[in-house]
């Protein structure tokens, strides 16, 4: 008998591996972050104080390519295949919700373990830090991951609705995310609102809101939508990029020193919502994709048969698990290592322990079938099974778009 044809409900979409190497370069980002904030007092003069703090600066483009990657990702697939809403919840909100559930109350006994004297507080405390994502400073991530969950079908008719002025799209999410940006960074709701509750609750939180960053994640959508076209930009405009990168990172350089000689303070100084973090950050996610874009193509050419990248798959697979476990291991290197905060490169030195006991134990974590969950994974074996029958995207041809709709009814394969 012979196999019925793929229908477009459960069509294999092709894996683009770029992707992989963007997910890895930015959970290796977010670790940096963390210990290099950690490690700060290490420095032994305010120059090194002063350089790390630029370093980790540079680094802030994690939370923008985080979300442009979440939201290629899903759009890449979803406007190929319909989105039945129910299962695409359940499926998603599975994965992400136990992993958060689970290291919020880990990463509560760490920080706050006074939390657990009464039955009260650690109730109270713990749907508190659930709701806000505080137990720990990376779970913001994931917090953010499920509120675009429970966006994405209102945002993937938007795209589709928009298909035709894309460009008007991402102007106006532009020009939101830059309010939002200066709200938080400079104050102008206190001075048109007062000091209400409001105002005071979203200076606190408003950075774990999905709503304060559409220009990304609008970005990664159309991305996703034009894809040839944008590898097509990418591929001709190398040097726009690399002059769009190098100028955009010395603005945000010299902004930051020239915070430092008006004595601006250090809190305010490396506050991520800067105007100036967000054209980098731009910048960055153009420059990465090209960069990773290229190496692909350069794998393909060597050798296009076979799975370039055996490597960048499994890494990309750990990251979930690398945003859950990294502040901890930080934790245990911190504390089982006083000695490593006498360095005054400490930040490399525990940037690359943590980074790679991190990935070490969540690729550990994915052979196990029960404690695989914990990491937002099925069992290894079984997502091998399903990437053998997956077909490499031939690079510069993806998929088409349905022509006349987004979606229809039916459920995910």
């Amino acid at each position: 008998m012979k196999p019925k044809p793929a229908s477009p409900a459960n069509a294999m979409i092709p894996h683009l591996a770029e992707l992989d190497i963007l997910r890895v370069l930015t959970a290796f980002a977010v670790v940096g972050v963390h210990t290099g904030t950690a490690t700060l007092l290490a420095q032994p003069t305010q120059w090194g104080v002063d350089l790390q703090n630029i370093a980790i600066t540079l680094l802030h483009f994690t939370r923008a390519l985080f979300m442009a990657v979440t939201a290629f990702a899903l759009t890449y697939v979803y406007a190929r295949r319909p989105l039945h809403i129910g299962v695409f919840l359940r499926k998603r909100g599975s994965s992400v919700l136990l992993p958060y559930v689970a290291f919020t109350l880990l990463y509560q006994w760490i920080n706050f373990p006074w939390l657990y004297h009464t039955h009260s507080q650690l109730l109270f405390g713990s749907l508190y830090n659930l709701i806000s994502g505080n137990a720990a400073p990376q779970l913001y991530y994931i917090l953010l991951t499920m509120q675009f969950y429970l966006l994405f079908p209102f945002f993937l008719w938007v795209i589709w609705v928009t298909r035709q002025h894309h460009w008007w799209l991402i102007a106006a999410a532009a020009a939101a995310q830059l309010v939002t940006y200066g709200v938080l960074t400079y104050g102008v709701a206190n001075l048109a609102l007062g000091d209400t509750v409001a105002v005071r609750w979203w200076f606190t939180y408003g950075n774990r809101v999905v709503v304060t960053y559409p220009l990304f994640f609008v970005l990664g959508g159309v991305a996703a939508w034009h894809y040839d076209a944008v590898c097509h930009w990418l591929g001709t405009h190398a040097r726009l990029i690399a002059w769009g990168v190098g100028i955009s990172t010395l603005a945000v350089i010299t902004v930051y020193v020239g915070q430092l000689l008006r004595r601006v303070p250090a809190d305010q100084v490396m506050v991520v919502t800067q105007p100036s973090i967000l054209i980098y950050s731009v910048t960055i996610i153009a420059g990465l994709l090209a960069l990773a874009r290229r190496w692909c193509l350069a794998q393909t050419q060597r050798d296009p048969i076979h799975d370039r990248m055996p490597l960048w798959h499994a890494l990309s697979d750990a990251t979930f698990g690398v945003y859950l476990l990294h502040f901890a291991l930080l934790v245990l290197v911190l504390h089982s290592w006083p000695g490593i905060s006498h360095f005054a490169w400490a930040m490399p030195l525990a940037w690359a322990i943590v980074a790679g006991s991190a990935w070490a134990l969540t690729l550990l974590l994915l052979q196990i079938p029960v404690a695989c969950r914990l990491v937002g994974r099925s069992h290894s074996g079984r997502r091998k099974r399903a990437a053998a029958q997956r077909p490499l995207l031939h690079f510069g041809r993806t998929p088409p778009l349905p022509a006349k709709r987004f979606a229809s009814n039916g459920g995910e394969s």
